[in-house]
């Protein structure tokens, strides 16, 4: 997942396909439903993913953000920070299931989940190619949530490419043991 560094939000809705370009704001993708691979109905649900550039600097945005559009699911990328030094009001978000994984000043990402559509905390995990605080997983039932910051790859390219390569393995490794992915569309610099 990902926007552009330091944009607007990009919300859509579950099963829906996410389209983003480097200058435009959030776009709304709306489905009335989604049909996953066993055939049932699944109400949609508000997956809003964003990078903040940031997180201390986006509080008091994020914080308009969730009061305004509510999102199911809530993907940050790029925090910049440890959990210790996320803001109090965000890193138990009253309403939200919160995990942070990151480091000082570099990366880190967030996955959040709003209690009223998931009841029971999710089964946060990374993944074992995340060295750089890239990743955090959420596991819902047979379907798993990421979050992603992509590395940038304009310095070095390579780590960008053993990154995505790492991923696609372990998009493979999951679907073989039955579990859906929720996907979107990334924005890769």
């Amino acid at each position: 997942h990902g926007s552009p560094s330091g944009s607007s939000p990009t919300v859509t809705n579950e099963g829906a396909a996410l389209f983003h370009e480097p200058r435009e704001r959030s776009r709304l993708a709306v489905e009335r439903s989604h049909r996953p691979s066993d055939g049932r109905m699944v109400a949609p649900m508000k997956v809003i993913t964003w990078n903040v550039n940031g997180i201390r600097a986006r509080e008091a945005q994020l914080l308009e953000l969730v009061a305004t559009q509510a999102p199911a699911v809530l993907c940050l990328q790029e925090v910049k920070a440890a959990p210790e030094q996320i803001p109090t009001s965000l890193l138990e978000l009253p309403g939200y299931h919160c995990y942070w994984h990151g480091q000082k000043g570099y990366s880190g990402v967030g996955l959040l989940f709003r209690k009223e559509r998931f009841a029971e905390r999710p089964a946060y995990f990374h993944p074992a190619f995340d060295h750089e605080s890239r990743i955090v997983c959420g596991r819902v039932g047979q379907r798993v949530f990421a979050s992603i910051y992509v590395p940038n790859g304009g310095k070095e390219f390579e780590p960008k490419i053993r990154f995505l390569e790492a991923l696609e393995a372990f998009a493979a490794e999951s679907h073989a043991r039955g579990e859906e992915l929720a996907r979107r569309s990334l924005f890769i610099r």
